[in-house]
């Protein structure tokens, strides 16, 4: 009974020190404020952690291959650029990245190059890239994911459709995705040549 009417004095003296403003000059706030305060810290750190994930999940899914209608894995995007000689332009880029230049017209230009993996080491990636241009943009894709690796010391190609593995692959792939149309993007800074 002595610890309630307790309680309840301290808890009538600190309303009163709230009213009059010198709550914070003993600095000694009952425990059920304190223990409010450690809960609101809680739920505002939680909710912020969250807010970033939810944000993060958006970024970060925005680039990936899909299946098209013929059953290949690819990638597409129209990438608005003014240029007068665009064609040039993205034959130029194209080259400063060490493509391999298979076809080449005014509307049109197909390349393709190998990447390697840095965790999978003798393993690399070929891909196309094939870029069709229309009145100050161009439509980007990149398509034809091919796996290049070494089995029972023969060099073997297999299509990233039917290739083992093949959640592996792609989340290897997805992971690099935005690097390489980053290098194709002629808005973002331009490419530095290696020495």
């Amino acid at each position: 009974m002595i610890l309630k009417n307790t309680i309840i004095y301290q808890s009538k003296t600190y309303k009163k020190q709230v009213e009059s403003g010198n709550h914070s000059k003993n600095g000694v706030e009952p425990k059920s404020l304190t223990s409010r305060k450690k809960i609101n810290q809680f739920i505002m750190k939680k909710s912020v952690i969250l807010i970033a994930f939810i944000c993060a999940s958006f970024f970060s899914f925005g680039q990936e291959l899909k299946l098209n209608d013929d059953g290949i894995y690819e990638y597409d995007s129209v990438i608005n650029f003014s240029d007068s000689n665009l064609i040039e332009t993205l034959k130029n880029r194209i080259l400063t990245l060490n493509y391999n230049i298979e076809q080449g017209t005014n509307s049109e230009i197909i390349a393709s190059r190998y990447y390697s993996l840095g965790t999978l080491s003798g393993q690399k990636v070929k891909y196309r890239v094939r870029i069709e241009l229309k009145d100050n943009k161009y439509r980007l894709f990149l398509t034809n994911f091919i796996i290049q690796y070494t089995a029972n010391n023969q060099l073997k190609e297999d299509p990233l459709e039917k290739t083992l593995w093949k959640k592996m692959w792609l989340k290897n792939i997805n992971k690099e995705l935005p690097k390489l149309v980053r290098e194709l993007d002629l808005n973002t800074s331009k490419v530095k040549k290696d020495w």
